[in-house]
């Protein structure tokens, strides 16, 4: 039972600290800006991929890849 217990820990800790370390990856890149986390992991936008589709005030469409 110590052995499974320990194991379990040690899982918990590797897959904490992956998820952890994914989600942080763009934080500190100027090329991406953080646009919401709802639920689930961050979603970036790629800044140069930014591309205006429509201006036509108060009308506008924007294009953008996510990360």
């Amino acid at each position: 039972m110590k052995k499974f217990l320990s194991s379990a820990i040690l899982a918990f800790v590797v897959a904490f600290s992956a998820n952890v370390s994914a989600a942080n990856r763009y934080d500190n890149d100027p090329d991406y800006y953080y646009v919401m986390s709802v639920q689930g992991p961050k979603t970036y936008l790629y800044l140069p991929s930014i591309d205006v589709q429509e201006y036509n005030p108060p009308h506008y469409q924007i294009r953008g890849e996510n990360s």
